[in-house]
């Protein structure tokens, strides 16, 4: 029996596989992603046929284990010499971790781990991400569809803690009840400083959800740093640039800053 209070999860959940062939559908009909498809594959049979493999999809594991693993291989074939880890020969494929990773790229940070555990035969996680990034309808549909719960940003006070109680609660039930393992980045916002530090309210809000002993709560989690580091920044200019126009002009970035660091992130050069 369940120790963790009910909570409605529909506005902040993953897609179920259910709704994986309706939501490929309204995100193929999206002309912005016809854009986006367009501007990665650049011929136009190309994004046809890549459009058509999409429309073959029925479920998550199906995207996750052709599509998506296809495109972050040529990814990292493109972009670098080459992707290396170690430490991941220690974790039991049958057991569910929150992963609390340094966060140096919007996109690749998560992807990149997925990628690593998916070739180790084991299954991807959950992936926290910010509701700031969902910038266009298709955005939201590519991350739910891999697997991606939001995390709700820039809200009052109240609104905010009743937010965090819940994501909390979304994240333990996920572990310790559904055991899916879930990542999680330690900080709100990329480290633009190279100062990796874990933000304490990050912290308290996975306590929010602990009915036990404080050890006990964490442990349960199964919690597993993880440090990702890129030989050449694919961002690295651009986060220098918005370090100096936040000191020096006060100006903040925008949601095409963001736009712009996915792609960059993507496909600039990472040594």
């Amino acid at each position: 029996m369940s120790n963790l209070p009910d909570f409605d999860f529909e506005d902040i959940r993953p897609y179920t596989d259910k709704e994986v062939k309706s939501k490929i559908a309204l995100m193929l009909k999206d002309p912005v992603f016809d854009e986006v498809l367009a501007h990665v594959f650049k011929f136009r049979p190309v994004v046809e046929m890549v459009k058509l493999q999409l429309r073959m999809i029925r479920n998550t594991k199906q995207l996750q284990g052709t599509f998506v693993y296809d495109l972050l291989r040529t990814v990292i074939n493109k972009s670098s010499s080459g992707l290396s880890c170690s430490g991941i020969e220690n974790l039991d494929k049958k057991k569910p971790y929150l992963f609390i990773s340094n966060h140096r790229d919007i996109v690749l940070d998560a992807a990149l781990l997925n990628f690593l555990i998916f070739e180790k035969g084991m299954n991807t996680t959950l992936v926290a991400i910010g509701n700031n990034l969902m910038l266009y309808n298709w955005i939201e549909h590519a991350v739910k569809l891999n697997r991606s719960f939001i995390i709700k940003r820039n809200l009052p006070p109240r609104e905010l803690m009743e937010a965090s109680m819940k994501v909390s609660h979304f994240i333990r039930k996920s572990i310790v009840e559904d055991r899916l393992s879930v990542w999680i980045a330690q900080r709100e916002g990329r480290t633009k400083d190279g100062n990796d530090k874990t933000q304490v309210s990050v912290l308290k809000m996975l306590n929010m959800s602990n009915n036990k002993g404080i050890s006990e709560g964490y442990r349960e989690l199964n919690i597993v740093p993880v440090s990702i580091s890129y030989e050449i920044e694919p961002c690295g200019l651009a986060k220098i640039k918005e370090l100096i126009k936040k000191e020096h002009y006060g100006q903040k970035k925008t949601s095409k800053d963001d736009l712009k660091s996915m792609s960059m992130g993507m496909f600039n050069p990472k040594g």
